[in-house]
């Protein structure tokens, strides 16, 4: 097949298999038989693309920040530090001058898929420039469609560590607010009846207080089941609860007397299957900034104390 027609039967498997996954009817036979089809797919592309050089050896220096953590045969995980984003296509208006991750992979990579547009870079998913934590990316097209499948069919595990506004109650478990995105302009996204769908759950770990201020924060982790722009941001402002350090969805005026002036977001376990169907998992500690900030509260209660000193222990044995 053509270029144009390989993304075009991509798109509509991912949608077939998505909207399965959805309505939670599962077959292994047309999971298989899918699976084999892009596998398939993704071996004729590798096949035809050309090797390309590393771009440091045209003169590109390789950027400081990033850490690959899990690097496997034809699939890797990366660390994103604040800061960066995913790759070249995401450069929002106000980051223009924010290092991508695809940058630090082609900087020794010789993969063709880690300078292609068309397939993201690679690169499975994407984070906000202000957010940090890990990011899933295949080395091949092959491992590409893999992991893509794995994705539509609820496979592949993200799960988030964020410091929002306020004490969310415990009942708060579940959001499934549409949200709507303007890529004309880049506005933030919103919830909409018109938006696509959007599911994110919530497990509250500690109520927090900032004993200066008398500020109050909850400490939450989230998963998410889709993964649309903006999600968690936007789910957590609908409620109320905005994310700390959010100065897009939060007001002017807490961001300014926030605790720290970048996303209290980062995304601490991915977990997916190899090129064997066996289970992997990556786990990232806190960054220094967000442990700094999250040792400077106090909790609520002993329960609260727990939580969030498993966080802080975390990071020091990291």
């Amino acid at each position: 097949m053509s270029g144009k027609e390989t993304e075009r039967a991509e798109l509509e498997v991912r949608a077939f298999a998505w909207a399965f996954n959805t309505a939670s009817f599962h077959d292994n036979k047309l999971e298989s038989c899918i699976k084999t089809r892009l596998l398939r797919i993704g071996q004729v592309v590798d096949q035809s693309m050309p090797m390309q050089p590393p771009l440091r050896e045209a003169g590109l220096d390789r950027p400081a920040g990033p850490a690959i953590l899990l690097d496997l045969s034809d699939r890797l995980v990366v660390r994103k530090p604040c800061g960066w984003e995913t790759h070249k296509a995401d450069r929002p208006i106000d980051f223009k001058a924010a290092p991508a991750l695809s940058d630090f992979l082609s900087t020794y990579q010789t993969s063709p898929i880690f300078q292609d547009k068309n397939h993201q870079f690679g690169m499975m998913h994407r984070l906000d420039v202000p957010n940090s934590g890990l990011v899933l990316a295949a080395r091949s097209y092959a491992a590409y469609y893999d992991l893509i499948l794995q994705m539509n069919l609820g496979k592949v595990r993200r799960h988030y560590i964020a410091l929002c506004h306020g004490w969310l109650p415990r009942s708060y478990c579940e959001i499934t607010a549409p949200l709507l995105w303007d890529q004309a302009n880049a506005a933030p996204s919103r919830i909409c009846q018109y938006g696509k769908p959007a599911r994110s759950f919530l497990e509250v770990l500690s109520y927090l207080v900032d004993g200066q201020q008398g500020v109050t924060y909850t400490l939450v982790e989230i998963t998410i089941q889709t993964g649309r722009r903006h999600q968690i941001r936007s789910h957590l402002a609908f409620m109320g609860h905005p994310l700390v350090g959010d100065a897009k969805y939060a007001s002017a005026a807490t961001f300014q007397r926030d605790l720290l002036h970048r996303n209290f977001l980062h995304r601490f376990l991915i977990s997916f299957l190899d090129n064997e169907s066996q289970p992997v998992e990556v786990l990232d500690a806190l960054p220094r900034d967000l442990q700094h900030a999250l040792a400077s509260l106090e909790a609520k209660d002993n329960e609260s104390a727990r939580g969030m000193h498993c966080w802080l222990d975390q990071f020091k044995k990291s």
